[in-house]
């Protein structure tokens, strides 16, 4: 008979498409994949998406709906700048990448003449809108960008793309499992199951403490 906990109790490295296992291990204190599910977010941060800069802030965290007007270019010791449309509004979209293939990702990833959806900060500089992107940038497509993203404790050398991806391969193993809580207590305090729970911590589609 199939132990219905073994998908828990299997190790990280064992899920589809994971990178880096031993650095997601270090991160959520333990190689099981059970382990990786209750390594949960510090918060749930909002990522709106905009189709251009009319009230947008500095340092604000968004998604923005761009046109990809130049191929990345850096002096020395500056960022890649790439310029981009958003709206009215000229940006450039500013990565401090240091990795050796940073440019011709950036390249590849932001076509000239192609329209992505781009995640970072806002920063003003000039008098001109600046997108900071991370070192392994969130650009849809091929990456869907969530707008409620969850923001897990991570360390050296491990980036939140690859916690997304290591949790949505966690999920997918998740079993069906009984509940052990009294269903009386769950139905009273409209507490979601331990699964729903889970999915709602690291795959959410509604800001937290909401329910569908």
């Amino acid at each position: 008979m199939t132990d219905p906990l073994a998908p828990l109790l299997a190790p990280i490295a064992a899920l589809p498409g994971v990178k880096k296992p031993d650095l997601l291990a270090k991160a959520a204190g333990g190689e099981r994949v059970l382990d990786l599910l209750l390594h949960l977010p510090e918060r749930i941060q909002r990522r709106p998406v905009l189709t251009r800069l009319d009230g947008a802030t500095e340092g604000q965290e968004v998604t923005l709906v761009l046109l990809v007007e130049g191929e990345p270019k850096r002096t020395r010791s500056g960022p890649w700048r790439i310029a981009a449309r958003c709206g009215d509004d000229n940006l450039d979209i500013i990565s401090f990448s240091r990795a050796v293939w940073a440019g011709t990702a950036l390249a590849r990833r932001l076509p000239i003449g192609e329209e992505r959806r781009v995640a970072g900060r806002l920063r003003a500089f000039s008098g001109r809108w600046n997108l900071e992107v991370d070192a392994d940038p969130l650009i849809e497509p091929p990456t869907r960008i969530p707008e409620w993203q969850p923001i897990w404790p991570l360390t050296a050398g491990l980036l939140w793309p690859q916690v997304a991806r290591a949790q949505e391969a966690a999920l997918a193993a998740l079993p069906g499992l009984p509940e052990w809580q009294d269903p009386a207590l769950l139905l009273r305090e409209a507490w979601p199951g331990f699964g729903a729970a889970l999915r709602a911590l690291h795959a959410p589609e509604a800001p937290p403490g909401e329910g569908p």
